[in-house]
Formats: C-alpha cells, sequence, structure tokens
C-alpha cells in the first residue's frame, strides 16, 4: 500500500475537473472557495508509544470509548489496516482509540467514509491525535488537496514509548458555528499503518547526490499517495544535527511546462523548523519556503509549500533541512508532490514591461454567477524587467467598469518564489494618460506576504485596466523571480 512506486511518465498531471478543490467544484470563483470544511489547526508537538500491543481490533460493534478514558485499543499490524469500523452514532459522538506507540515510529491514520459512499457522503470525519497527557498534538479536517473529498488523514512520529489517541469526531461537530449531527448511517473505517523514512542516504549535499543517486535509484524513494493516484510522496526525517535531505526530480515530456507544487501534510512538523528548496540542474535555488504546508485556501493552484513550472528533461533537487538543527524522533516529515497541467494559467509574453504594451488578459465570466469576471495569470520577472504589465478591457468584462470591483491576488513568496512583490492598478480614462487606482506592497489584513487588492471599487466607465507587477526585491536567478494572480471582476463587492 506505501511500496507502490510512482513514475512521472504515467498520468500525473491533473486538470482542474480532477482536483475536487471545493464542494461545489466550480473554480469559477476564487473568493467562494475557502470554506469551512478544511483544515485548520494549529498544533505543537508529536510524543511517542510502544508499538508492541497485545490486542488487535476490528471494531464491527461500535465499542470505541466516548472519552480518553475509555479509548479502545488498537493495535496495527503488516496484514490488517482497517483497525476499525464504526459510526458516528450520535450527535456529538466522539470515538476515541487508543495506541501503544514505540519511541521514533511515524504512523499514519486515516478515517474514510466519503471513500465508500461517493458520492452520496454521509459521515464527515475529522481526526484528532493526543499525547499520554491529553494534549493535542495534531487535526486534520480534509485530507491536502481534498484528496478522499470529506476524508481525513494525519501522519505523526511518536517522540516517546507509551499512549498515543486517536480521535475521529464528525465536522458538524468540530466546526463551532455548526450544530453537531450524527446517527447510525453515519458510519466510517479507520486504518492505521506505519511508514519508514525513504531517503537514500548520504544525500546531504550535491557531491552525496552525485555519487548516490543514479538513474536506477532516482525514483526508489517516490511512492504513490495511498489516497490517491494523482499525487506522490516522499517520508523523510532529520537523521543527525545538520543534515540536510536531497531528493532527485527529472520530467518526462508529458510534464513540460506544469506546475508541479510540494509541500509538506499539514502537522507532520510539529516542534521543528522545516526549511523546503527547489533546487535547478546547476544546484542554484529557484523556489524556497519557509512555510511548506498545505493550506485549504484555492488560489492559483492551492496554496502549497512551493509551486514551480518544471522543464522536460532537466534535473531538479527538492531539499529540507531544520533551520533550527533539530533531529531524530520528532523531525519525521511527509512530503507531498502533485502537478497541473500548464494550462491552467495564462502566461505573460515579454515586452510587457511598460504599460502601452501590456499583455491582454482572457477574461472568463463566471458559469454560477453572472456579472462575474475572472482569469489567472503567470510569469517572471526576468534579467532587465522593470515590471510586467497584464491589460482588461471593459469591452471583456460587460462592456463597463464602471461600478465594477476588482480583486488582484498575487502569489510569489507564499509559493516558494524568491520575488518580493508589489502590483499597481492603472485606469484608461480615455484621455490617454493613465491614472492611477491603487498600489500596495502587502495584504490589507496581513493574511498573506504577498500583496493583494481587495474589492477596489471603480467609480467611472474606464476603456480598461492595467495591471503591474513589480518587484522590492528579486533574486539574482531568474527563474526563481516567478508570480501567480488572480484576477476577478464582479458587480458586487466579493470580500464580505
Amino acid at each position: 500500500m506505501k511500496t507502490r512506486h510512482l513514475f512521472f511518465s504515467t498520468s500525473l498531471v491533473l486538470s482542474l475537473a480532477t482536483i475536487g478543490c471545493s464542494k461545489d467544484n466550480d473554480p469559477v470563483d476564487d473568493t467562494a472557495d475557502t470554506e469551512a470544511d478544511t483544515d485548520t489547526d494549529t498544533d505543537s508537538d508529536t510524543d511517542t508509544d510502544t508499538d508492541t500491543d497485545s490486542d488487535t481490533d476490528t471494531d464491527t460493534e461500535g465499542d470505541a470509548g466516548g472519552t480518553i478514558e475509555e479509548a479502545l485499543l488498537i493495535e496495527i499490524d503488516d496484514e490488517n489496516y482497517l483497525l476499525a469500523e464504526e459510526s458516528i452514532g450520535f450527535a456529538g459522538d466522539r470515538d476515541f482509540f487508543e495506541l501503544n506507540a514505540s519511541l521514533g515510529t511515524a504512523y499514519e491514520f486515516s478515517s474514510l467514509s466519503y471513500y465508500y459512499t461517493n458520492p452520496d457522503v454521509v459521515c464527515d470525519t475529522v481526526i484528532r491525535v493526543y499525547d499520554e497527557a491529553g494534549e493535542m498534538i495534531a487535526t486534520n479536517d480534509d485530507m491536502p488537496y481534498r484528496f478522499q473529498e470529506t476524508d481525513s488523514a494525519i501522519s505523526f512520529q511518536a517522540t516517546y514509548d507509551g499512549s498515543y489517541y486517536i480521535e475521529v469526531l464528525e465536522w458538524s461537530d468540530w466546526d463551532e458555528e455548526t450544530a453537531a449531527n450524527g446517527g447510525s448511517s453515519m458510519t466510517y473505517d479507520l486504518f492505521g499503518w506505519t511508514i519508514t523514512p525513504g531517503e537514500v542516504e548520504p544525500n546531504d549535499d550535491d557531491e552525496d547526490v552525485a555519487d548516490t543517486i543514479t538513474d536506477d535509484t532516482i525514483w526508489e524513494n517516490w511512492y504513490g499517495s495511498p489516497f490517491t493516484d494523482t499525487a506522490s510522496m516522499f517520508y523523510g526525517q532529520m537523521d543527525d544535527e545538520g543534515d540536510v535531505d536531497f531528493w532527485p526530480l527529472v520530467f518526462s515530456e508529458d510534464f513540460d511546462g506544469a506546475f508541479c507544487q510540494f509541500s509538506l501534510w499539514p502537522e507532520t512538523f510539529s516542534g521543528w523548523a522545516p526549511e523546503m528548496t527547489l533546487f535547478n540542474e546547476a544546484l542554484e535555488p529557484v523556489s524556497q519556503t519557509i512555510d511548506p504546508t498545505i493550506y485549504p485556501t484555492w488560489n492559483f493552484a492551492w496554496n502549497a509549500g512551493i509551486t514551480y513550472q518544471v522543464t522536460a528533461g532537466e534535473t531538479y533537487y527538492l531539499s529540507m533541512v531544520d533551520q533550527d538543527d533539530l533531529y531524530g524522533p520528532g523531525t519525521f516529515y511527509a512530503g507531498v508532490h502533485t502537478c497541473y497541467n500548464a494550462t491552467l494559467s495564462q502566461l505573460e509574453e515579454e515586452g510587457n514591461d511598460e504599460i502601452q504594451f501590456a499583455n491582454m488578459l482572457e477574461m472568463t465570466e463566471s458559469t454560477a454567477t453572472a456579472g462575474f469576471f475572472y482569469t489567472r495569470a503567470n510569469g517572471t520577472l526576468v534579467d532587465g524587467d522593470e515590471a510586467d504589465n497584464l491589460w482588461i478591457r471593459a469591452l471583456d468584462v460587460g462592456g463597463s467598469l464602471n461600478g465594477k470591483f476588482l480583486n488582484v491576488e498575487i502569489n510569489a513568496e507564499t509559493q516558494g518564489s524568491l520575488l518580493d512583490a508589489n502590483v499597481t492598478v492603472y485606469a484608461d480614462p480615455g484621455s490617454g494618460e493613465w491614472e492611477e487606482l491603487a498600489m500596495t506592497y502587502d495584504h490589507p489584513n496581513n493574511e498573506s506576504i504577498d500583496p493583494h487588492i481587495i474589492d477596489l471599487e471603480l467609480t467611472q466607465a474606464y476603456a480598461g485596466l492595467v495591471i503591474q507587477i513589480a518587484a522590492d526585491d528579486t533574486s539574482a536567478i531568474d527563474a526563481a523571480n516567478y508570480w501567480h494572480a488572480s484576477v476577478s471582476l464582479s458587480d458586487e463587492a466579493v470580500a464580505e
């Protein structure tokens, strides 16, 4: 289940239709895709346990306890991943399972309901993990990328020999703004297994990579996800002080120009400070993040740690380090990698450094919301670029801009780019002189490290708008100065 290799020559590139990014699955409205039923958890550390246990349990009669004190003992073995068959029997029902864990062992649990009832989901599960003191250390609502829509899964590493507690509850009970639900039809299966970090050691620097990573071993430790065929996973650990893990990548022709994302499963790295970097063939950093989590917000292509447009045939290296030089149990991580096709976003064309030579954006009207026009674009500030300019014509968004609300979301550093971007909006009043309407370096609510313009109300019948992306700071490597933009115009403000 966890040793199936996934080669990039297979059909891994995703289309928007296969991502399952929200319950309505309409990728039209960027503002409508952030729903409550997604991951929101901030929890600290992993703590451990022993993996030598007494009774295995297939819980077909609903005997999981409703508290930590009443938790049902479960045991993981290599032949039976199914640990329990349960239900959220009544509103507010919570099921607790006790795991006797071993120091340094990494565990993965999933509670599957959607998987069996698709598309008529009855039980929307949430998983939480507690240490032996009853402190919550991890939570997962929906899996990253909604791999199994509303089903949940979580990974953690034991940092002591002893008990951990796995709680399964229903989303409506977990969400503070929703009344708890339950009933005998809200069934789910709890699965669990152990994971072994799989890097090829030594892999700490370019000499190690050159000596130990060959064509024969390059894919040896990239695995198919146990939850989906549209992503691959990788498992590692900071083994020693100053450890660096290099993961090599080569993409086939099928992926030329694809947008590939690299991130960590939420909360598999509590207690240490991971830094994820993508290097090109010359071992130059082209993307880097200290926030590699996958967040539930859909913007360009999910808010993951790194999003990078790859070139077929070139060798890339993904590296993991800990900024605090921690190592050993507790520094385990589960990585996730997936790709989107190159047509997901309109690519800028060079020669657009000045307003009068701006690229025209292709706007699309939402099929769900009349008067809502949107597009996505991407580009790179290459050496000598003063800016990249994008043009929207009034003719392409209903004929008039008067009374419309403009939203511009720039994703650069949030997607691993080394570009410190700013954005300016200019309007064409028809006089030949461009008028500056707004300019920002930041997000107005500090919810992003990239600049956003939210609900800019247009009060004149402008002939068009230009969105200008520039930089406060750039990397010396052109390929690292990339940006993604989500742009919308609507008849009503969308931030409320």
